[in-house]
């Protein structure tokens, strides 16, 4: 016998098994392959529908907080911009619910685009350029089967109102955390005409309204106010590999920097001469840490000192049974501010009694107060529930 006898005699005998063996890998290939098709069908389908969805854009810039039309503006007039972007289109964006008050009807997580008609000249529609600053409103299909509306029919839209505030601080307005707006559908938008408009990456249904920019901003009181600004790239981005792509980033980014004012954002810049110091302070009177840590990283570029300070209203200051109504506390690192000396002896980590507090001299004669002496602060803030509360904290003087 040899090799080949052998081999087609065991074939022979162990048939059952083979065949076995044969079919199941034959329907674990097609298994495979059919996952690698649908699997590569449904790639090209989720990515069209996103597509779809983001109509003309392909780069977006967007910012938590508000910033002026006149950014856009600048942006668009940079000598580079032409070079390498088509076009841009400014708009406001936010989220909020509707409801139909003839039916009662809901429909929640909406997302509002606040727009005009350079919305409509980006993605290349005309049918709607007249929709400028009257209260009409443009919805999605989903919206429309949500509240079960007709052209024609008046909608509620209520949005959050913006604010720097956080709301549970005492000037935060917990009074004022929405807005309803009155709106007539004028139009029930389809795929085709961009009422699935969406910067999200979802497969489920699209939820829009799509609102007069200049209706949104002045409801919310925020005037020339946007946060978001599509843009279209001369060269289509699907058709970009990763490492153009990023370099064309990099350069939007540093047309932005260049374009970019502390003019655009809420942010002030004050001199104060008596002090010699230049002060950066927000029109919501909060600084976020990212900025604190922008501005410091700023200043120590050109070699200037910072220092942070926080304010707060205190309803009442008490000490020996005295008291001082309404003074404001502001709370700072001592020992930038070159009063270390008012720090407790023993070291910061170690140091369990209650923490420092300094009062000048007209506060300390009102209380009657000296070095040592126990300092109670009486407060308020907001709740979860809404009601105002009085909180209160222990201090200890520690200097004048």
């Amino acid at each position: 016998m040899n090799l080949v006898s052998i081999v087609i005699r065991s074939l022979k005998y162990y048939w059952p098994t083979n065949l076995a063996v044969i079919s199941g890998v034959s329907v674990a290939v097609a298994v495979l392959a059919g996952s690698l098709l649908v699997g590569n069908s449904v790639n090209k389908s989720l990515q069209k529908i996103a597509l779809t969805r983001l109509g003309q854009t392909d780069l977006v810039l967007n910012s938590n907080s508000y910033f002026t039309e006149a950014l856009a503006n600048r942006i668009s007039s940079h000598p580079l911009f032409a070079q390498l972007f088509n076009r841009l289109c400014p708009m406001f964006i936010t989220e909020g619910g509707a409801n139909h008050p003839k039916t009662g009807r809901r429909s929640s997580r909406i997302s509002v685009y606040g727009i005009d008609k350079r919305f409509w000249s980006f993605h290349r529609l005309t049918n709607y350029t007249k929709f400028e600053t009257d209260r009409q409103a443009l919805i999605s299909l989903e919206v429309a089967r949500d509240l079960r509306v007709q052209t024609g029919d008046s909608i509620l839209l209520r949005i959050e109102k913006p604010s720097h505030i956080p709301r549970d601080f005492l000037h935060g307005k917990r009074e004022q955390v929405g807005r309803t707006i009155r709106l007539t559908v004028t139009k029930i938008l389809s795929a085709a005409e961009l009422g699935d408009f969406s910067l999200k990456s979802q497969q489920g249904a699209v939820r829009a309204i799509f609102v007069p920019l200049l209706r949104l901003q002045k409801d919310l009181e925020v005037a020339h106010q946007i946060n978001t600004i599509l843009i279209k790239s001369r060269s289509p981005r699907t058709n970009l590999p990763q490492k153009e792509s990023r370099e064309e980033i990099n350069k939007l980014l540093n047309i932005l920097r260049e374009s970019y004012s502390i003019s655009d954002t809420s942010l002030n810049l004050r001199i104060l001469h008596q002090e010699s110091c230049i002060s950066l302070e927000s029109s919501g009177t909060l600084l976020n840490d990212e900025i604190v840590a922008t501005a410091r990283d700023a200043a120590s570029k050109v070699k200037f000192k910072t220092r942070k300070f926080f304010t707060y209203l205190s309803n009442s200051i008490q000490a020996n049974t005295r008291e001082i109504p309404y003074s404001l506390v502001t709370a700072l690192d001592l020992r930038s501010a070159g009063l270390e000396k008012f720090l407790p002896s023993t070291q910061v980590s170690t140091y369990k009694g209650p923490p420092p507090i300094i009062l000048n001299q007209w506060a300390a004669h009102e209380l009657d107060a000296q070095t040592n002496d126990l300092v109670n602060l009486i407060y308020y803030l907001w709740s979860d529930s809404g009601e105002l509360l009085t909180h209160s904290k222990e201090f200890k003087l520690s200097g004048i």
